[in-house]
């Protein structure tokens, strides 16, 4: 009985990485938020990918809505692109 829940209840790294894109464009039934928890908990690699995807949504979603629209001036973009990345350790 407990494999066979297992069995339901465990998803691939790719599936995990599906729910976490899809979450942050659309609410996910119960089930799939049980799944993703399960797995995140499980799965570092997965959780840090989490982590990296809600940081950039939520830095799109901040003072960079130029961004977003077709622009001409390039060079002004990449600027500002390169000064938000923090520096490397």
């Amino acid at each position: 009985m407990k494999r066979k829940l297992m069995q339901i209840l465990m998803i691939s790294c790719l599936k995990a990485t599906e729910l976490i894109e899809k979450k942050s464009m659309m609410p996910l039934s119960w089930i799939e938020q049980i799944k993703l928890k399960i797995h995140l908990r499980l799965c570092d690699p997965c959780k840090h990918y989490a982590q990296q995807s809600n940081a950039i949504d939520e830095w799109m979603k901040a003072d960079n809505k130029d961004l977003l629209t077709p622009s001409t001036d390039t060079t002004h973009l990449k600027e500002k692109i390169i000064r938000s990345i923090p520096p490397q350790e």
